[in-house]
């Protein structure tokens, strides 16, 4: 009569004896969950940096331009550190146009791709955006550029006067006041429109012409 094979294996676990089924199965588990709020947590964090990177400036890089018939007022000090500025006065001129020029500068850590420069006016203003351009040695129209972190680029914006309308009561002069323009630009993955202040302010001087929209009484 033939013994049967004993079994080799692990013994039945009983009192005293541990399962091979316990926390150490259930580790991966924990790791795959601590991995996930880790990541989210990095992506929140990443998110909220990017709503408060803001690498484009265009109050510095030395090129501004404010052509004739504009002059040059006064010079004053922002209200926040840095450079002065200049206030400058233009009489309105339906449907002639105004060149005024500034300086893009990177000053982040990451290339970005300027997009588009638009006006930062609200609508009816009296100064309208017609053009862009992009100044190297020569004047060229704008085309979506990359601007490498601590660049520069200049640019020529036209400008035309348009929008004013007859006041309902006669009265002083009054001024309506140009100081930035809205830049659409991408880094990264994120795509970014931000208002930026210009090295300098444009008032307009209304005359018998009162800032609203076309076709107010």
């Amino acid at each position: 009569m033939k013994t049967p094979p004993m079994d080799v294996g692990a013994p039945p676990a009983g009192p005293g004896v541990a399962s091979s089924v316990g926390p150490r199965s259930r580790r991966p588990g924990r790791v795959l969950r601590v991995a996930a709020v880790l990541l989210g947590g990095l992506a929140v964090g990443g998110l909220v940096w990017a709503s408060r990177y803001h690498p484009i400036g265009a109050t510095d890089g030395g090129f501004f331009l404010v052509a004739r018939p504009a002059r040059l007022v006064t010079t004053t000090a922002p209200p926040y550190d840095g450079p002065s500025f200049g206030v400058y006065r233009v009489d309105y001129d339906e449907g002639q146009a105004l060149r005024l020029g500034f300086t893009l500068h990177n000053r982040g850590t990451f290339p970005v791709r300027v997009i588009g420069i638009r006006a930062g006016s609200p609508a009816g203003f009296p100064l309208r955006l017609d053009e862009v351009a992009l100044r190297d040695d020569a004047e060229r129209p704008f085309e979506p550029f990359t601007l490498a972190p601590g660049a520069f680029q200049r640019i020529v914006t036209t400008w035309r006067f348009a929008g004013a309308c007859p006041p309902p009561v006669e009265g002083p002069a009054t001024l309506a006041a140009l100081g930035g323009v809205d830049v659409h630009y991408r880094f990264l993955s994120f795509d970014r429109a931000v208002s930026l202040p210009l090295p300098y302010v444009l008032h307009v001087r209304l005359g018998d012409f009162a800032w609203g929209e076309p076709g107010e009484p």
